[in-house]
């Protein structure tokens, strides 16, 4: 291994020890294992593909647009997504850092 590789695995240790890196792969492990979850995003994408394929038939495309809008509000207002999406931002914040620092 070269001194970088050795530098850049102490870094990524450094950084996966961290609570917000910790916490973060815990609920993404709790997202991508819950089966609610799992069935909301399989059908937010049912709804947007049957709104494409009923682009010319507005009866359909707003009915389908309508069960779409319903199953992504449930999504997008689970505590864990929500969560997810805060400590993301929090991840995203510490990365941005990091790249700048090394720049």
């Amino acid at each position: 291994m070269s001194d970088i590789d050795v530098k850049l695995a102490k870094v990524k240790g450094v950084l996966y020890s961290d609570p917000i890196f910790v916490e973060y792969f815990r609920l993404k492990d709790m997202i991508e294992h819950d089966e609610e979850l799992l069935n909301l995003e399989k059908e937010v994408r049912l709804h947007q593909k049957k709104m494409c394929e009923n682009i010319d038939n507005d009866e359909i495309y707003f009915l389908e647009k309508e069960l779409y809008d319903t199953s992504s509000s449930q999504l997008k207002n689970n505590p864990l997504v929500i969560n997810f999406n805060l400590v993301k931002d929090e991840v995203v914040k510490l990365l941005k850092e990091v790249k700048e620092y090394l720049e």
